[in-house]
């Protein structure tokens, strides 16, 4: 994947049939039921995605990777203000 392709790329971790949300004051861990409501990552923040995934199998929990690919169109002036 290019620099270019992960700008507009965001992760998302499943955690069985929900979403990654983050882990509370008691670490436990947070999840939502849609992706509204989950914690996005950024492509290129590949330590912070590493971490949570351990962190989740070491709680004994199996997450897997979601991908999220954002395009705007040409002449978006808001989407193009953005960049």
């Amino acid at each position: 994947m290019s620099v270019a392709d992960k700008k507009n790329t965001a992760v998302v971790l499943e955690v069985g049939d929900r979403f990654f949300r983050g882990f509370g004051k008691d670490g436990r861990i947070k999840t939502a039921w849609s992706l509204a409501g989950s914690l996005l990552f950024g492509c290129w923040r590949e330590e912070e995605i590493i971490a949570a995934e351990r962190r989740l199998e070491a709680k004994g929990k199996r997450s897997k990777r979601g991908f999220i690919f954002l395009e705007t169109e040409p002449g978006n002036a808001a989407a193009q203000s953005r960049e």
